[in-house]
């Protein structure tokens, strides 16, 4: 196995894997030379490849991102990465089945990150500079819209500009709408999560409707 120094979060990734330069960028669908120029920090991970790392191993992506190399293997449910991670990833993958990270995502909605950051933001406007504090998280959150676009089934405005919450009328029918999905994130996590359960080593197992029907056929064979 080709090796590189533990320069980028990457190369700890790949051999806590075990896995070859060749085998981590056909998973990626990138070239060896580009998974080793990461590594060697020659070449900035992009966002497009980190997502795609992310979705074929069941990292996160943000840890691949940041890249401090002390900060332990982090798995897109915000937990230890496990190697019984990886082998759930890439058995969704092989069933056609959004990736793990994909499933999270759907499940969650990132709403227990973004209820943190509204925690965070809720102290930093408390303090004496928190006017200039709320204009500037504003402007790059506009910022992020115009990069990445927003879901419209979510906020049905078709753009996400701060100047436009100096109505009062608009800003009250936004501040109407993030109550109500606060309030319906709250009623969801109190049920449970119906897509994904947690198991008994503390790791959550994916449900597969698929996988369930086939074990009742067999079953009734016996």
């Amino acid at each position: 196995m080709r090796t590189s120094p533990l320069r980028h979060n990457l190369a700890r990734l790949r051999l806590f894997l075990n896995l070859g330069q060749k085998e981590m960028a056909d998973l990626a669908g990138c070239s060896r030379r580009a998974i080793q120029s990461v590594e060697l920090r020659t070449l900035k991970l992009s966002e497009e490849l980190a997502r795609k790392i992310s979705n074929e191993t069941g990292i996160a992506v943000d840890w691949l991102l940041e890249n401090d190399l002390k900060a332990p293997l982090t798995s897109v449910r915000l937990g230890p990465f496990r190697i019984e991670d990886y082998n759930e990833t890439r058995a969704l993958r092989d069933l056609g089945a959004p990736s793990m990270a994909g499933l999270f995502t759907m499940a969650w909605g990132g709403e227990p990150m973004t209820i943190a950051l509204y925690a965070w933001m809720r102290a930093i406007f408390a303090t004496k500079d928190g006017d200039i504090a709320l204009w500037k998280t504003g402007k790059f959150v506009e910022k992020l819209a115009e990069r990445y676009g927003h879901n419209r089934d979510v906020v049905s405005t078709p753009r996400l500009e701060v100047t436009a919450l100096r109505d009062h009328r608009f800003r009250r029918r936004q501040a109407e709408i993030g109550m109500r999905l606060a309030e319906k994130f709250t009623r969801e996590w109190r049920k449970g999560q119906r897509m994904l359960s947690r198991s008994p080593t503390g790791g959550l197992l994916v449900r597969i409707p698929v996988a369930k029907k086939r074990a009742r056929k067999k079953r009734k064979r016996h």
